[in-house]
């Protein structure tokens, strides 16, 4: 397949341990994969800890129809799961409205199981009392998979843009499409730098802390206008991409974790959750 950044994406997030780093992931260049020694999974569903490396070679299928693809067989119900367990499919979309940090989702031996709390409160050094109430992962999913109900069905009516053949139309789109791609290319590296700051965070001194929000506010403030100019460009497919995520809402029930996972990567941009009070910001 064409190995671009939506596939660097979809590789991370099953847990793949990939060599080459995101900006080489231009489309141009197919991938091999390889089971590797840290694998221990011989099953070909299953993703974690194969070895990803681009391949010499152009790619001839499209990253959007393999993906597609992928995603169906990871949907089925006869397939394994093939990703390392998560504890929600909003992980990485929620943070606490006080400090911008990550929540992350904890287990408590109660009817509620588990909980979303601030991944700075209670750091040595942190500084932020967190999201000011219990965030319980059951109640904000239900409430998430309701809200994103609604938000499909204003975008019900949408009627389909014509077709313009012209070569300069085509000339533009194409111009655009790479600039999106570059743009996917940095918020990923963007990211991954975030990450890291944050897995810093536990144990780290005052001094270390100051730069950790200074440098994340930055990188943050850069995310966001990626994210922005991204969702923009997303903008003519949105009919196409709402009527897939439609069909994957009817059948919410029997979707993979991963599945689920990457309905709130398309929908949601951000979920901010502070004092009882919950800002949501869509990519649509």
């Amino acid at each position: 397949m064409e190995a671009d950044i939506d596939v660097y994406r979809f590789f991370q997030s099953q847990g793949a341990n990939i060599h080459n780093p995101a900006s080489d992931f231009t489309g141009y260049n197919g991938c091999y994969l390889y089971r590797g020694t840290a694998s221990s999974s011989r099953k070909q569903s299953d993703l974690s800890d194969r070895e990803i490396v681009l391949a010499p070679h152009k790619g001839f299928i499209p990253s959007r129809t393999w993906l597609a693809c992928r995603i169906r067989c990871l949907n089925n119900r006869q397939s394994a799961k093939t990703c390392k367990p998560k504890n929600s499919w909003l992980a990485g979309k929620v943070k606490c409205g006080n400090c911008g940090y990550a929540l992350t989702v904890r287990k408590a031996k109660t009817k509620w199981g588990r909980y979303f709390v601030c991944s700075r409160a209670g750091s040595r050094g942190g500084g932020c009392t967190g999201a000011g109430c219990t965030v319980y992962a059951d109640v904000l999913e239900e409430y998430m998979l309701g809200a994103i109900r609604e938000r499909l069905s204003e975008f019900s009516a949408l009627k389909e843009g014509a077709f313009e053949g012209s070569l300069a139309s085509c000339m533009a789109d194409m111009e655009e499409e790479q600039k999106n791609m570059t743009r996917k290319i940095r918020l990923t590296q963007i990211e991954e730098e975030i990450e890291v700051l944050l897995s810093k965070v536990s144990g780290a001194g005052s001094v270390l802390m100051k730069y950790i929000d200074e440098k994340v506010s930055v990188l943050d403030a850069e995310r966001k206008a990626l994210q922005e100019e991204i969702a923009t460009a997303g903008a003519k497919d949105t009919d196409g991409r709402l009527k897939q995520i439609t069909n994957h809402i009817k059948s919410w029930e029997t979707l993979s974790p991963p599945g689920r996972q990457a309905v709130a990567d398309t929908l949601i941009k951000v979920i901010k959750i502070a004092d009882g009070n919950m800002e949501i910001t869509w990519n649509i």
